[in-house]
């Protein structure tokens, strides 16, 4: 802008001594023209370049040398004119975020916002800014604040979690249940709160189909995605009669959450636990006495169905497999007592006799061996593969006797025919 120049009163008095006095009346009117054009180009001079004028710098108390009076990052003017915000103070609203920083998360920098102020101490800023807007004029309560700290807790989760469907619900009405807090302590619903979990992203590590921590309960339409997701993973669970369900975990029944097998056993904790009735923490054995009598059996079969029998979890070193010459009734005998100084409460037995007999006391016999031998199984499965072997039924509802037996033949029980 072009300067002003300064005229004295002495410089008046010589104009007019040098000109006449005629020239007197054109002097005052230049004099006024020009104190008038002064005071306007006052009024818009813009020292700093900030968009507010010096004249209103002196109004606003803030410096005309200084663009960003409180140094918050936004011009004097913008404060004025485009965000209303105070430019003397760097926190309009006084709620601890700086008025360009507020903007920059989309709030009114005079709106106080306590949870993205909390948030932004403990959070990076983007994802404050691109993920808990939903929370910026909500109350900090307890359970807020809870969630803040857990996801701080673990910075190498954090862009996963806050993704997640199930966060974006938890947070859209802008406030967070007890339910909810829980669920961002346990990201992935297993019972196992984030410090003691070994990933916190996995609710079933060792894949055995059961929580890695303590069994929850799922009250109906609370947590879909949970409930979907725990479904999908096929993890053991009970509907109750309330419309909840109850999602078992390793942690109620004392197994490992790293060991699909915790025992060693073959089978899977929770398979253990629910279906098959044994004790997951106890190694549950299998073992299997094959008898091929019958002169028509080749030589093959026995071996086809020893491979069968490893093939669904007997170790070889279990099974014992009799064929012709040696398929007696006395080494069967030697086999069950054998078997007996073995066989634990906690293991289970297999028994396949191949033979041809019109005898049911020469059926039974085999049962009888059994008894005599006191025999500590978890449960007995006996198969006769025999013509007339239906006839066993009758005698075995007559003696009932005392063993955790089932047995299965392949006649009829009373036409007796193969």
């Amino acid at each position: 802008m072009k300067k002003i120049p300064k005229i004295s009163l002495g410089d008046i008095k010589n104009y007019i001594s040098k000109h006449g006095k005629a020239a007197a009346g054109l002097t005052a009117l230049l004099l006024l023209s020009t104190a008038v054009s002064g005071c306007i180009e006052d009024k818009k001079k813009d020292y700093d370049k900030d968009g507010l004028s010096d004249y209103l710098e002196k109004k606003y108390k803030t410096d005309p040398h200084d663009s960003d009076s409180d140094d918050d990052g936004i011009f004097d003017g913008d404060e004025v004119y485009k965000y209303k915000s105070d430019p003397l103070k760097p926190d309009t609203s006084g709620d601890g975020i700086n008025d360009k920083l507020a903007i920059e998360l989309g709030l009114d920098p005079r709106e106080k916002s306590p949870v993205l102020a909390y948030a932004i101490t403990k959070l990076p800023k983007e994802i404050v800014k691109n993920k808990l807007t939903p929370l910026r004029y909500a109350e900090l309560t307890h359970n807020i604040k809870n969630v803040i700290d857990a996801l701080a807790q673990y910075p190498e989760d954090l862009e996963e979690v806050v993704n997640k469907d199930w966060f974006k619900n938890m947070i859209a009405d802008g406030a967070v249940t007890d339910y909810e807090t829980w669920r961002v302590y346990d990201y992935d619903g297993d019972g196992v709160k984030n410090p003691n979990d070994g990933n916190r992203l996995n609710s079933d590590r060792d894949g055995d189909r059961g929580l890695d921590g303590r069994s929850i309960v799922l009250i109906g339409g609370k947590d879909p995605d949970l409930c979907k997701e725990l479904m999908e993973k096929k993890i053991f669970h009970k509907e109750n009669t309330d419309g909840s369900i109850t999602f078992y975990g390793e942690e109620d029944i004392g197994t490992n959450p790293d060991e699909y097998d915790t025992d060693k056993d073959n089978m899977g904790d929770l398979f253990e636990e629910f279906k098959s009735k044994t004790n997951p923490l106890v190694e549950n054995k299998k073992y299997a006495l094959a008898v091929f009598m019958a002169e028509e059996t080749s030589e093959k079969e026995p071996k086809i169905f020893e491979k069968a029998l490893e093939r669904y979890g007997i170790p070889a070193e279990n099974i014992i497999c009799l064929s012709l010459p040696d398929a007696t009734f006395e080494n069967y005998q030697k086999s069950v007592k054998e078997l007996t100084s073995k066989i634990t409460e906690n293991d289970d037995l297999l028994i396949f006799i191949d033979k041809h007999s019109r005898k049911t006391s020469e059926f039974y016999s085999y049962i009888d061996e059994l008894v005599k031998n006191d025999i500590k199984a978890r449960s007995i499965f006996v198969e006769f593969d025999s013509c007339y072997s239906g006839i066993l039924i009758n005698e075995l509802n007559e003696r009932k006797p005392d063993l955790p037996l089932v047995v299965y033949v392949s006649s009829p029980p009373d036409s007796g025919t193969g």
